[in-house]
């Protein structure tokens, strides 16, 4: 019973289908905050619509499908992934 439990969080955190503004920015452009001019960079390109988003409560999400069509590979869309979980392990209280 725990083990599938594992095997259930460990596919959930494989493959993620939304990512929110902070995370659109890293995968797009490093490593950023939220008072950084590529996060408001990407904020007006979703709120002019450049970038197809979902909005939900006011909170704006960008698809995994939208980002490798705006990045142009799956294989960019991995390894923006890993700069991802590098930068979240170098700062985990952002």
């Amino acid at each position: 019973m725990m083990q599938l439990k594992m095997e259930r969080v460990m596919a959930s955190e494989v493959y993620k289908a939304l990512f929110n503004i902070i995370e659109t920015t890293q995968i797009l452009f490093g490593p950023c905050d939220r008072k950084g001019a590529d996060y408001a960079r990407v904020t007006r390109m979703i709120k002019c619509g450049a970038i197809d988003s979902v909005m939900d409560r006011g909170r704006y999400y960008v698809t995994r499908k939208t980002l490798e069509s705006f990045m142009g590979s799956t294989e960019r869309i991995q390894i923006a992934l890993q700069n991802i979980d590098n930068v979240v392990e170098l700062y985990p209280d952002d």
